[in-house]
């Protein structure tokens, strides 16, 4: 684990002066406690964020449908995670030439302006590493869903969304109808759903996929509406 970002960031603020002795000595009376919310803190979602918001029910309403969203999520972590890395290395070089650029620097102005960029390159390296945990974190937590959506379907594909799409997207539209059918607000995003759910249970239908008591209830609704 890279150095403390708060013992970083304090020794640049000391030495900057932009703030009163009395200020950095509050800073001192709670440097623990700020080190453990600065470092320690979550910089994307948290477990209950990705099942209860990302993965909720309306929206991926099968354990399938959940997996796949959970591959997506979990392929933008990994591909950033990558691009991190290149950037990590640059900043790395940039440290070195830095130092070579202080080692042969001709004025102490410019010394002590080289410094404080090699101070800042290395604070963002250990941003950078804290980033990169965050990254991990999240590509393992997204695992770990996948998995457990295995388990409870052990039928899913892991290489082909479109196995199941037609269910959990119809799922989602029929769930989304009540609320389309008495919107008063949003026209044009009601009769888009509205769309999509009478489309899904026809495609259903047509595929032999029994949607039960949800599929009649959805298919009352809009006979309902079609009268209107």
């Amino acid at each position: 684990m890279g150095a403390s970002l708060v013992t970083l960031g304090k020794k640049s603020i000391i030495a900057s002066e932009v703030i009163s002795g009395e200020d950095v000595a509050k800073l001192g009376d709670i440097q623990e406690s700020l080190m453990l919310a600065v470092d320690s803190r979550p910089l994307w979602r948290t477990d209950v964020e990705a099942r209860v918001s990302v993965l909720n029910d309306l929206a991926y309403p099968t354990p399938a449908a959940k997996f796949h969203q959970a591959c997506r999520e979990q392929i933008v972590f990994f591909d950033n995670l990558h691009h991190l890395s290149f950037a990590y290395r640059r900043k790395r070089l940039e440290v070195e030439e830095v130092e070579e650029n202080i080692a042969s620097a001709d004025t102490d102005r410019e010394r002590a302006r080289l410094e404080i960029d090699r101070e800042e390159a290395v604070y963002m390296l250990s941003v950078m590493q804290h980033e990169g945990r965050e990254r991990v974190r999240e590509i393992v937590m997204w695992e770990e869903i996948k998995q457990e959506c295995r388990v409870q379907d052990p039928s899913i594909n892991p290489t082909d969304k479109n196995a199941d799409q037609l269910l959990g997207f119809t799922l989602s539209y029929i769930r989304k109808l009540p609320a389309a059918l008495n919107s008063k607000t949003d026209p044009g995003a009601s009769n888009n759903i509205i769309g999509q759910a009478r489309t899904g249970l026809d495609a259903c239908e047509k595929a032999g996929i029994d949607l039960g008591r949800e599929g009649r209830v959805a298919r009352k609704l809009l006979g309902k509406h079609g009268e209107k």
